[in-house]
């Protein structure tokens, strides 16, 4: 490591609370991959972005397809749309690359950012490409579903009027082609609109449709939704989660809004992501007051994914997790529905003081002298970082701080996982040249996936794991 490397690392500040973090993790790549929030203005999405394609066009190009990919990335639909905008306007040969994955990876109507940019007529070649593909195939892909209608209001009237001109096709013919490919997707809002309710298949709608349109389908087809649920309680039909956020559940419990019994279901029919994984991991889930910003988002992550880490645990850590505020508390999954288990979570809406959580397990572990092999293999911090200034603060950030409190007494710190989910966050608690440590951003469930068996692990090496698909999907595209 070279003298600029070392006084890089000196570079701290200080936050509100007066706990020390960096203001960058010293790779724009890495800011990205760490950074990047639903909540942050346009502006600074492209700052951080356009820092990122200087570094590494391609690396970036793989970032930017994490961010869109709903079924194992980040699913940000407004981030990627906003970069999405900016490369058609700005970077047209780099946003040509990632349209022909929009579909495959999101859905069909973010290609339509492409309208009125110096790719619109690469955007109207696809759609009339897979239109003709659609009208001969029984099995339509959903491009109609969300092709905007000629009656539609703002600027998606505007849409299809170009859509219309370029594919050389009057209102009628625009009209009727959509109106047969959607007859064909037997879309719900359209079985809803027109009173068709015998046309809705439960099993064949979407999970996110299930939720929105609940109370519609309890007061306009109660005893079709109850036989549906009884089907789900009995094994002989299961419930489609995919593209479903952990907090969208949990949200909507604390917020009383829906159906327990739906919601219920869909908790248990969850993707394992972590099905034959080990990994000895304890979760620690920010439950402080400023989690509950950005309509309690953030606090619904931590704990919906605290929830869904513990439950599938294997280790001595399985139905436990740790929540920190003012005081840290050890919980154990207790209740058969999931409203019953986060009811028995303790309400500790205060501070941020993480540091006190490893003191407890650290001061546990030396009056017990409890083995190394005792302590979790991984600790698993879902917060927004704003941490307070703590017992191990002094001499830095609280990550050096528990690294040295651990080796002072004969262990060594676990590997550490800082899962970011602030609306907006000011500063990162470790950098590229740190070890044994990883950190990732957002709100799904998905980022799970592999983040516990890595064998190498530093937030460099941990981001190049995550975005090794994103990166194969490109370079092959450019082979072609």
């Amino acid at each position: 490591m070279t003298l600029i490397d070392e006084l890089k690392k000196k570079n701290l500040v200080t936050n509100t609370k007066g706990s020390k973090y960096y203001a960058e993790s010293y790779n724009s790549n890495l800011d990205v991959f760490t950074k990047l929030s639903r909540y942050m203005s346009d502006e600074e999405i492209l700052r951080l972005f356009d820092n990122a394609l200087i570094e590494d066009e391609t690396l970036a190009l793989s970032n930017l397809l994490y961010i869109l990919d709903i079924r194992n990335g980040k699913g940000e639909r407004r981030i990627f749309k906003v970069i999405f905008k900016y490369l058609c306007d700005n970077y047209p040969s780099l946003a040509l690359k990632i349209l022909p994955f929009i579909s495959e990876l999101g859905r069909y109507d973010y290609i339509l950012e492409g309208i009125n940019t110096k790719i619109e007529d690469d955007v109207i070649t696809l759609i009339d490409k897979q239109l003709k593909e659609d009208l001969k195939s029984e099995y339509p892909t959903l491009l109609a579903k969300w092709l905007p209608s000629h009656r539609s209001h703002n600027e998606n009237n505007k849409i299809a009027k170009i859509i219309m001109k370029k594919l050389n096709k009057t209102e009628k013919e625009y009209r009727l082609m959509l109106s047969s490919l959607r007859k064909k997707l037997n879309i719900i809002e359209k079985n809803l609109t027109e009173k068709t309710y015998d046309n809705i298949d439960f099993s064949k709608v979407p999970t996110k449709a299930m939720m929105k349109y609940t109370n519609a389908f309890q007061k306009r087809m109660p005893q079709k939704y109850e036989q549906y649920k009884e089907i789900l309680k009995k094994g002989e039909s299961k419930i489609n989660t995919e593209g479903l956020f952990a907090y969208e559940i949990i949200k909507k419990i604390i917020t009383n809004n829906g159906d327990d019994e739906l919601y219920d279901l869909m908790w248990q029919n969850q993707k394992d992501i972590l099905q034959g994984c080990d990994t000895n991991v304890l979760v620690m889930a920010d439950t402080s007051g400023s989690m509950f910003a950005y309509n309690a988002i953030p606090y619904a992550t931590s704990i919906g994914l605290a929830l869904y880490t513990a439950e599938r645990n294997t280790g001595i850590f399985k139905n436990h997790f740790l929540t920190f505020s003012s005081q840290p508390y050890l919980c154990e999954v207790k209740g058969k529905t999931i409203r019953e288990k986060i009811n028995n979570i303790p309400s500790i809406i205060a501070n941020t003081d993480i540091d006190k959580a490893f003191e407890l397990l650290l001061t546990t572990a030396e009056e017990n002298g409890l083995n190394q092999t005792d302590l979790p293999s991984h600790i698993l911090i879902i917060s927004d970082m704003e941490f307070d200034e703590g017992t191990y603060t002094e001499e830095g950030t609280n990550f050096e701080g528990w690294k040295k409190a651990f080796k002072r007494v004969g262990y060594k710190l676990p590997k550490i996982i800082f899962w970011n989910v602030a609306g907006n966050v000011r500063g990162l608690p470790v950098t590229k040249f740190d070890n044994d440590v990883a950190i990732v951003s957002g709100f799904s469930t998905n980022i799970l996936e592999n983040l516990l068996t890595l064998k190498e692990y530093n937030p460099v090496d941990v981001m190049l794991e995550k975005l090794s698909k994103y990166l194969e999907m490109l370079n092959e595209k450019d082979v072609d």
